[in-house]
């Protein structure tokens, strides 16, 4: 069985890390579909959303993803900044920002 269990969280220089969700999302898929349902562009506002909540900059937000298939497993933390459709967003709202502060 292929399932994905994931938690948000943050990471920041100079701020320290945390996780925001205390029990870990569960989604049985393999990772393709996965990756593909997080780059989908009302899950990255969601996880916008969840930095605003946290007062954490978007910038810093992680996911810790366990990807488990049978008796394997792999963990791996993904900075969502190194996302492409993440940090399209994040470009176009940090730009929206500066435009109103000027």
């Amino acid at each position: 069985m292929k399932q994905v269990v994931f938690n948000v969280g943050f990471s920041c220089p100079n701020k320290g890390s945390s996780v925001f969700t205390f029990f870990p999302i569960s989604w049985r898929v393999d990772f393709k579909t996965f990756a593909e349902l997080q780059r989908r562009q009302e899950n990255i506002e969601e996880l916008f959303q969840f930095a605003q909540r946290h007062h954490v900059p978007a910038e810093c937000i992680i996911l810790c993803v366990r990807i488990e298939d049978g008796d394997l497993c792999w963990e791996y933390v993904i900075k969502m900044i190194n996302v492409r459709e993440y940090r399209a967003h994040w470009e176009q709202y940090k730009n929206a920002v500066n435009a109103e502060q000027i």
